[in-house]
């Protein structure tokens, strides 16, 4: 019983954010979601739509959805060089099938400053114990002028949950132990910042030939 409260104010933080998300960012589009999409006029978003598109269809037909040959013709792209947001492409995969890509491309972009504000609630939440100050916390982190200014239509960079969720994954604490984590030192020599944040924004970066086993970027052995 006494966990309760806590989901439930989780929920309403969760709540909370995306109906502010929506307010801020959705008023243009919630009638008109098949036609009109969430940021400026500029041609950025088309990529992400198109790839929302693209991950789909090239999985179901058992294509190699990094070898775009339909366009750039003749040569084609290889996407492990494109911000081609594959992670939320397959996560939205259904939705693209009953309703296209726009109206995912709405949603997903709604949807990023909602669930990056709530992850960081979450943490917050996890570290102080406290249900105010992680709430502020997670209004700061989704909806900072970083994310706001991407909004226009780099969903790439919006979508940043996990970037609020990786501390508490590599440093576990206690329940409102308001303690900073402490970090394996032979452990941030050997990794170090640059590869926790590549882990955790893998829809931010290019896809990287990695994902498929390709040597040339594969981690050096050591």
């Amino acid at each position: 019983m006494s966990r309760i409260p806590a989901r439930l104010a989780s929920v309403a933080a969760l709540a909370l954010y995306a109906l502010l998300s929506v307010a801020i960012f959705g008023r243009g589009v919630l009638l008109s979601p098949h036609t009109h999409v969430v940021g400026d006029a500029g041609p950025d978003k088309t990529i992400a739509m198109w790839s929302l598109a693209w991950w789909p269809h090239a999985l179901a037909a058992g294509r190699d959805p990094f070898d775009a040959d339909v366009v750039w013709a003749p040569e084609g792209i290889d996407l492990a060089w494109v911000t081609s947001i594959p992670g939320a492409s397959i996560a939205a995969w259904p939705l693209t099938a009953l309703a296209g890509p726009v109206v995912s491309y709405n949603v997903l972009a709604l949807a990023a400053p909602a669930l990056s504000a709530w992850a960081a609630y979450a943490l917050a939440r996890e570290l102080s114990g406290a249900p105010a100050p992680a709430l502020l916390a997670g209004l700061l982190f989704g909806f900072s002028s970083y994310v706001v200014v991407h909004t226009v239509g780099h969903l790439n960079l919006t979508l940043a949950a996990r970037a609020a969720l990786r501390p508490a994954r590599a440093a576990p604490l206690p329940r409102g132990s308001g303690a900073a984590p402490v970090r394996d030192p032979a452990r941030a020599r050997a990794h170090g910042p640059v590869p926790a944040l590549g882990g955790a924004l893998p829809d931010a970066c290019p896809s990287g030939r990695a994902l498929r086993g390709d040597r040339a970027l594969a981690p050096a052995r050591r």
